[in-house]
């Protein structure tokens, strides 16, 4: 019985075949990797895909090369990396290393240029899987028509990932991860709890976001989604988060901005082809809940 890899969107496993020289593409992280593994099944047969940064990392912030990340690397054939901006601690290694490199994310194409939470862009993400296909073609050219059939799937995949009726939403983000996504949905951003690395702002800058939400009536406090041993969870909401969206009066809501992987694909690990489904069940997962959340009354087809 051949199982369906979920390749790059839980554990990256792949399957061998003896005698059989794969593809060896080495990602910088959890989000990189998903992406990575956006082809058809039987093509990924031919390609091992693994990641450096452990998935429950989150964002690269404090992430530091280890002897054996090193290792890792040297081993690829193609490394594939988001920007320069996402993949700060590879940088050294990406700008010396002879090895073949896959830049995802093209300056000013797929996702704004200060923001390099690429992968919480839904429009963005399309053309980045897209390009992402076209390059595969190259180096597996007698796979084209399986890549190309992969290509099909996820564009051809229905789903709205906006709502007239939350268009003009006002809200405060946790963290920059949920930027793009928000500007997709059309949401009026007030600001950020967390800063660029992170960090919770200082007491006067939350102060000032308070009171900046409390003048222009936020509706809404968007979160990444906690951690509960390694997999990401919507209850408990994070806390941070939490105490600021109950002095407003506004409830929190957490989604998955992809930096772990998503809790509700477990189920799907066995049909065919399910990993290139998670990006777009995760967006529309995030519709649903935000459309739950801020519109309760109404029955979520």
């Amino acid at each position: 019985m051949r199982y369906t890899m979920l390749a790059a969107a839980m554990f990256f496993m792949t399957v061998s075949f003896a005698g059989e020289k794969k593809l060896k593409i080495v990602c910088t992280s959890y989000p990189v990797g998903l992406i990575a593994g956006q082809l058809e099944e039987s093509v990924l047969e031919k390609a091992e895909i693994i990641t450096v940064a452990p998935n429950d990392t989150g964002c690269l912030h404090n992430f530091e090369l280890k002897p054996e990340d090193i290792e890792k690397l040297n081993s690829a054939d193609i490394i594939v990396y988001a920007d320069e901006n996402y993949d700060k601690a590879f940088e050294k290694y990406l700008q010396e290393t002879k090895i073949e490199k896959y830049r995802l994310v093209k300056p000013l194409r797929f996702c704004l240029p200060h923001d390099p939470h690429f992968f919480s862009s839904f429009y963005g993400m399309q053309g980045i899987v897209e390009d992402w296909i076209d390059f595969m073609i190259t180096k597996l050219p007698d796979e084209k028509d399986k890549l190309l059939e992969g290509k099909k799937i996820f564009k051809e995949y229905k789903m709205e990932y906006k709502s007239k009726e939350l268009e003009g939403k006002k809200v405060i983000l946790l963290h920059h991860s949920l930027f793009n996504y928000a500007s997709d949905m059309g949401f009026v951003i007030l600001g950020t709890i967390l800063d660029s690395n992170g960090n919770e702002q200082s007491p006067e800058v939350i102060a000032q976001l308070i009171q900046k939400a409390r003048e222009e009536k936020v509706d809404a406090v968007l979160a990444d989604m906690m951690l509960y041993k390694g997999i990401p969870m919507p209850n408990p909401p994070n806390p941070i988060a939490t105490n600021i969206a109950k002095e407003l009066n506004v409830p929190v809501i957490s989604l998955n901005s992809l930096i772990h992987p998503p809790f509700y694909i477990m189920p799907l690990m066995f049909m065919p082809n399910s990993h290139l489904y998670t990006l777009q069940r995760t967006f529309g997962y995030n519709l649903m809940t935000i459309k739950h959340a801020l519109s309760p009354e109404k029955i979520i087809e």
